[in-house]
Order: C-alpha cells, then sequence, then structure tokens
C-alpha cells in the first residue's frame, strides 16, 4: 500500500529561492558583461547593465510602514532619530512643519561598490525623497476607506 503525503509547500521559501536563483544569474550576467569587451558594443552593455540594475531593483523587498499622528507631535523628529541623521526631515521645536506625504526611500544607487567602476570609489549614501500631493477629494475617500478597515461593525474605531 502507497501512503500518499502531500507535503506542504511554502510560497514564501519558494519565492526566496527563485529570486536568489534570479539575482545570482544577474550577477553572472553583469559579471559577464563587465570581464569580456568583446562580447558586445558599449552602447548595448550599458544598456543592459541598466536593464540588470532595474530588475535588481525591482526583486528587491521593500517593507513598508507609515506613522501617524497629531500635528507637532514629533513623528518627523522620531524619523530623523532612527534613521541617525539630523535632519532628513525638516523638524521645528515650536509647530509642525510636514505638511504631506512623505515617502523616505534610501538611494541605494549611490552606495560605494567595488564591482561597478562607474560611480567611482567615494560615494557618500544618501536618503532620496519624494513628496505626493493629492486631490482633497481623493485623501476624503482614501481616509473614509482607512476609518472604516480600523473601525468595528458598530462605526466604532479600535484604539
Amino acid at each position: 500500500l502507497e501512503v500518499n503525503e502531500e507535503v506542504a509547500v511554502d510560497p514564501h521559501k519558494e519565492l526566496d529561492e527563485a529570486t536568489s536563483k534570479s539575482r545570482q544569474v544577474l550577477l553572472e550576467l553583469t559579471d559577464i558583461l563587465k570581464n569580456n569587451p568583446d562580447f558586445c558594443s558599449d552602447t548595448r552593455r550599458v544598456g543592459w547593465l541598466d536593464d540588470i540594475r532595474a530588475l535588481e531593483k525591482k526583486s528587491s523587498p521593500q517593507t513598508v510602514f507609515g506613522v501617524l499622528g497629531n500635528t507637532g507631535v514629533g513623528k518627523s523628529s522620531l524619523l530623523n532619530a532612527l534613521l541617525d541623521e539630523a535632519s532628513v526631515l525638516p523638524t521645528s521645536g515650536s509647530r509642525g512643519c510636514t505638511a504631506a506625504v512623505v515617502e523616505l526611500v534610501f538611494n541605494s544607487d549611490l552606495v560605494a561598490d567595488e564591482n561597478n567602476s562607474e560611480l567611482g570609489t567615494q560615494t557618500v549614501p544618501v536618503y532620496g525623497g519624494e513628496v505626493e500631493f493629492i486631490r482633497l477629494e481623493d485623501w476624503q475617500k482614501e481616509l473614509r476607506l482607512l476609518v472604516e478597515e480600523c473601525s468595528t461593525q458598530e462605526k466604532q474605531v479600535y484604539a
């Protein structure tokens, strides 16, 4: 008698393994392109290396979190402290001064990379930021959805 046992498949583990293999292939392709000048033209090499960098960025895991609170309570100061930077975000001791949604992203393109001679060897990591302005109607719609998700069936917001 044969017993069929289903092996539990962890989709996260499978994704991690596929991502790791894909990154290894991209690393090998980068090595081939950089170390074989006769492999292709300079224009094509630069284009392919740009494509590889774009693919590497897309495959990098991202953690997104929000910091919410009343005006002037220190959200920007907290983020500056967590980043160990004095003024990535503007702060004021007397009033709130960040009046829009801000997205902070580490600018990994500027990190010194000994394998990438194009960037040089003395590059300083820098943060990049984007501010997204939305229409009042869109913000109100988004806010309604967020409040609904954080509310009980009796329309009480979770505390």
